[in-house]
């Protein structure tokens, strides 16, 4: 597990006004309960050593419970390679780039049919509620050393330590909250199943969730909406 790529690849863009409120579709708040929407048998994705996590994020939660989609590496390497020839940025995947943003990301896939819109927040509570009431949500935060080996004896929790590897997109599929513990969210990641945390997944406490979402102004969550 030493020698896996631990690839990133998730890069801010500029404020769009356009950009539509995660809030605006939050019918039934909720910061109460635990709840998961990935399955079993759910496709493995991984990234490997292309700075692709955007699309991979994306394929993540398209592939978990509501949507279901069973969405392969294949697509989403394909995906991300079409967003890079009409992002905000200058070169595109042959030439060098390496990353994209989330909304850029999100418009590919709404382009190729397999989601209808998206949604932005910055909201601890606003992703809690979302997750345990609608489905999982794609986060872009900076990535840090301590984040790149979830242990068991830790009960797979990551936190925000060490060093700035750089900025990486990864699912959130469940939450754990309000239930007189301690609160946190589960991340699936997009390096494969066998080379990270538990088959995949690892956990993010409350307070390091705050400072990973809501400590850095570039931070962002998305999520696909109808």
């Amino acid at each position: 597990m030493e020698d896996y790529p631990r690839t990133l690849g998730w890069a801010p863009g500029p404020v769009d006004e356009r950009d539509h409120a995660l809030s605006s579709f939050l019918t039934r708040p909720a910061l109460e309960g635990e709840k998961a929407w990935g399955w079993g048998g759910m496709p493995d994705l991984n990234q490997l050593k292309e700075g692709a996590c955007t699309s991979f994020a994306i394929g993540n939660s398209v592939n978990c419970e509501p949507r279901r989609q069973n969405i392969e590496s294949d697509y989403c390497f394909e995906a991300y390679h079409a967003t890079t020839e009409h992002d905000e940025f200058p070169d595109n995947w042959s030439s060098g780039q390496t990353g994209t943003s989330l909304r850029s990301a999100m418009k590919e896939w709404r382009r190729r049919g397999v989601l209808n819109g998206y949604a932005f927040s910055y909201s601890v509570e606003e992703v809690v509620s979302w997750v345990l009431t609608i489905g999982p949500v794609c986060i872009g935060v900076e990535w840090w050393s301590g984040m790149d080996d979830p242990a068991r004896e830790n009960g797979w929790f990551i936190e925000p330590a060490g060093s700035v590897r750089g900025r990486h997109a990864i699912c959130v599929p469940r939450v754990h909250w309000g239930m007189g513990d301690e609160n946190w969210v589960g991340v699936l990641n997009s390096w494969g199943r066998e080379n990270w945390g538990n088959n995949g997944r690892a956990r993010i406490s409350e307070d390091a969730f705050r400072t990973l979402l809501e400590g850095d102004q570039y931070a962002t969550a998305i999520a696909a909406v109808d």
